[in-house]
């Protein structure tokens, strides 16, 4: 929200949304609502935490601690992407 802030302070315009990058149907709702906005989608930018657990010394880590942030980054960067390019698919037809 802070760069959001410093945005709009530069005269430039920024929204912000709470979405579960885990819920597909989170983030295809939010996709149609900022298309519908917007007008259309036109790139797709996944910075969302991963859960990746810094400070834990590897040999104190367990196999599904590690193996966490790498399935969540995944599932994150696909499920957004495909949000996405569904809108870009459609007005690539038109």
């Amino acid at each position: 929200m802070r760069v959001a802030a410093d945005i709009a302070a530069a005269g430039g315009r920024a929204e912000v949304a709470v979405v579960d990058a885990l819920d597909g149907r989170a983030v295809d709702e939010h996709a149609d609502a900022v298309a519908a906005q917007a007008g259309a989608i036109d790139v797709s930018f996944n910075l969302v935490p991963r859960g990746d657990d810094q400070g834990t010394p590897i040999v104190d880590m367990t196999r599904e601690r590690f193996v966490h942030a790498i399935t969540a980054g995944c599932t994150m960067g696909f499920l957004t992407a495909r949000a996405a390019a569904r809108h870009m698919r459609r007005r690539a037809r038109a």
